[in-house]
């Protein structure tokens, strides 16, 4: 039933519609000003990018991924560090940022601005 190929077809609406609709309903709970105002936050939004594309990859990834093949050569293949290494590039999910960003009182609106970002 919920299989891929399945009636539900969850393949077709997770992929397609799931992500449409948490930024769909994460946008209509904001005001437009709100979102206007952060997406028009070049600082903020330059700031948040580099961080996910750049430093976090460089300054975690790389050495991480370094230190485990040094020390603890045996710990993991090759090819799975390599992974973790991809994994450090990878954009936030969208429902994770909204919502963490949401449960410390943090600028919702950046949030999503900045979640939309990365990951077009």
């Amino acid at each position: 039933l919920g299989m891929n190929g399945g009636i539900l077809r969850p393949e077709l609406f997770i992929g397609k519609f799931g992500v449409t609709f948490i930024f769909l309903m994460s946008g209509l709970s904001l005001e437009l000003s709100e979102l206007k105002e952060a997406f028009s936050n070049y600082k903020l939004n330059t700031a948040v990018q580099l961080t996910t594309f750049a430093a976090w990859p460089f300054l975690i990834g790389v050495p991480l991924t370094r230190a485990m093949r040094k020390f603890v050569p045996n710990l993991l293949p090759p090819a799975l560090l390599d992974g973790l290494l991809i994994l450090t590039c990878l954009p936030t999910t969208v429902n994770m940022c909204i919502f963490l960003t949401s449960a410390a009182g943090g600028n919702v609106a950046s949030s999503l601005c900045n979640a939309v970002i990365s990951n077009l």
